[in-house]
């Protein structure tokens, strides 16, 4: 419509210009037709005369341009102007569609309660005992009009928690979408750190459980706290030639006892199925050394199967694994008829530095305690220390 009337616009415009240009043309046909027939004062009259037409032929023709340049502007002013009144009519309508659909729904939900079974008024509305002094008692219509407008504050309240839940649900995936972001932020950043900790790791000559190392052994969540603690130390230390004696080898194997013995001995001397085993490489001898744990005692003790028992007892000189390491295990050694001693252990020998190698606090030996005439404080910083593993190799490789 709005485009069809510019262009009529235009069209009507355009006919008081075409005419003048036919005039302009005419007369200058004339002028021509006169130079060429007739006398020269007869050619020269007649020119002169069609020539004084053309001036004021071209002021009309630049009078309607300019005012078809108006008009056009008009008309297209015109133009936009209905466009955004199409516009506005447009946008009116698709507001209209949407709530006659919200209408229509709301209609069908109302059509849905309407055939919904019957309930009793009293199970959504309970009704008041009725007074005297208040007036009649309310009547069917009453507890109807009570049960639909408890139905519409449910459905409220019901609309407006699954629009809080869909604020939060909008809220978490908001955060789940900025820590995606800053998880690829920091992923060079940490590529960066374990190429860092791979080259530290192979200065160290240590292997590194980071990035692409060697996977945890299958069993060893089986394995109970103490011997998973010297587990992943010792893993942590395969291949280490600067402790004095090296690691080459940790492994979890069942443990073999001994029919005979396990049939006669005390439920509280019993180890637990699992030991670690590590194989050690000091001075030139193969050193096997087998850790166990028993668990009523939460003790645990080493034995070396293939010789070595006196490098055991010489890792700490006041320590020769012939008592128990802490009260705890005294405690539970005592209970029952017959008392348990440290040999019903062997070989298993509860030292005090293989207590602290499983995170085990172990008591001071007695002679220590005895010798020392310091107060608590003097006494505490002058104990002697806990040796780790790696404490361990270094002695076992200067023995």
């Amino acid at each position: 419509g709005a485009r069809g009337a510019c262009m009529r616009a235009r069209s009507s415009g355009m006919l008081p210009v075409l005419e003048v240009t036919a005039a302009v043309r005419a007369a200058a046909d004339e002028a021509a037709k006169a130079r060429t027939g007739g006398a020269p004062a007869v050619q020269a009259g007649a020119g002169l005369a069609g020539l004084a037409k053309v001036p004021a032929l071209i002021v009309r023709l630049k009078q309607l341009e300019r005012e078809f340049a108006a008009s056009a502007s008009a008309a297209e002013a015109r133009m936009l102007e209905l466009k955004h009144q199409l516009d506005e009519a447009g946008s009116a309508s698709h507001e209209l569609t949407s709530t006659r659909a919200q209408y229509a729904y709301e209609l069908s939900l109302c059509e849905a309660a309407a055939r919904a079974p019957a309930i009793d008024d009293d199970e959504l509305v309970p009704a008041p005992p009725h007074d005297a002094a208040m007036g009649p008692a309310p009547d069917e219509h009453q507890l109807r009009l009570r049960r639909r407008a408890a139905e519409l504050r449910t459905r409220r309240e019901l609309h407006a928690d699954i629009r809080r839940l869909r604020i939060s649900v909008a809220a978490a995936r908001a955060k789940r979408t900025k820590m995606l972001d800053s998880d690829e932020a920091a992923k060079p950043e940490l590529e960066k750190l374990l190429g860092a900790a791979s080259s530290l790791a192979s200065f160290l000559s240590v292997r590194s459980s980071l990035g692409g190392a060697d996977a945890v052994e299958p069993d060893a969540h089986l394995l109970p706290p103490p011997l998973f603690v010297l587990h992943a130390h010792a893993s942590l230390l395969i291949g280490s030639p600067k402790l004095g004696a090296t690691i080459y080898s940790v492994t979890i194997s069942p443990r073999k006892p001994d029919p005979a013995a396990t049939a006669a001995a005390l439920p509280a001397a019993r180890a637990h199925p699992l030991t670690v085993r590590l194989e050690i490489m000091c001075a030139r001898t193969r050193l096997v050394l087998v850790f166990e744990y028993f668990p009523h005692l939460h003790v645990l003790g080493v034995c070396a199967p293939g010789g070595g028992s006196e490098l055991l007892a010489a890792v700490d000189a006041g320590d020769d694994g012939r008592t128990f390491p802490h009260c705890r295990a005294l405690l539970a050694a005592s209970r029952g008829t017959a008392p348990l001693r440290v040999g019903a252990l062997l070989p298993a020998v509860p030292f005090r530095w293989a207590q602290w190698l499983g995170g085990i606090e172990a008591e001071l030996p007695d002679s220590w305690v005895a010798s020392s005439e310091l107060t608590a404080p003097a006494a505490a910083s002058k104990a002697p220390p806990r040796l780790s593993l790696a404490d361990v190799l270094a002695i076992l490789g200067s023995l």
